[in-house]
């Protein structure tokens, strides 16, 4: 627990997820709190399946991004804190901080985005989007993956075919007049070599052009076969993927 009084110069991510769990306590269930190393960029603040909260804080860059979405989002619009974050349609904003004092500026904001998520209904995918799924889960299987955790949802406007809860996740979009195209994680394809638009983005022009993925995908299998030991479960029994670093609860 960070107290208010403390005095201390050496900071770090733990600390700041730990400020945040201390203060959203007051409000929130505090056994559903989660810290996870989501990505080596930062650490990620998880409030039982919702990714709320991500936090850089190091000598080189301290920022903290926190998830818009509804009224939060519409309130906070014009908000200075977030005035370098251009693109509002993100689901999560960023804002640099100075020091480890500006974060009592983000609770209010941060408390607005901390609950459970209520997870789609599971619809099925259209004829397209299934071609394009089909296709990905083969290649997940041909490097190892376990198919009973290989899952597909339909949403508004595009599909997502994923393996161990979110942990590699793929979207899919069809169109009519124009070429499918896939997302994945740019960091990740940027450290393959994937060749992918800053969006993470992929255009297809034949199915068989998914090949360009399989690296990504052998990388992801083969990340969770090592790190296996981390699988932890949500409420809903679903694995994770990811060890809960916080130790305190």
């Amino acid at each position: 627990m960070i107290k208010e009084n403390d005095i201390k110069d050496n900071y770090n991510e733990m600390d700041v997820c730990e400020y945040f769990i201390d203060k959203l306590s007051k409000t929130k269930d505090n056994s559903l709190f989660r810290i996870e190393q989501r990505s080596p960029n930062y650490l990620s603040l998880v409030y039982g399946n919702n990714d709320f909260l991500r936090v850089k804080y190091t000598e080189k860059a301290k920022w903290i991004s926190i998830l818009m979405v509804g009224e939060n989002k519409k309130e906070n619009l014009n908000n200075p804190l977030f005035f370098k974050q251009e693109k509002k349609n993100n689901l999560h904003w960023k804002s640099e901080i100075n020091s480890f004092e500006d974060l009592e500026r983000y609770i209010e904001i941060a408390e607005k985005s901390c609950f459970f998520l209520k997870i789609c209904g599971e619809e099925p995918l259209t004829i397209e989007e299934e071609k394009i799924a089909e296709y990905i889960k083969n290649i997940y299987i041909e490097f190892g993956a376990d198919e009973n955790k290989i899952r597909y949802r339909h949403l508004s406007d595009h599909a997502e075919i994923y393996y161990i809860c979110y942990l590699t996740s793929i979207k899919i979009k069809t169109y009519k007049t124009k070429n499918d195209c896939i997302f994945i994680d740019k960091t990740i394809a940027k450290h393959l070599n994937i060749k992918c638009d800053t969006d993470g983005k992929i255009e297809i022009s034949n199915i068989q052009e998914l090949d360009i993925i399989k690296e990504y995908i052998k990388n992801r299998v083969e990340y969770m076969k090592e790190e296996g030991k981390y699988y932890e479960k949500y409420l809903d029994n679903t694995d994770t993927g990811y060890e809960n670093l916080r130790k305190s609860h």
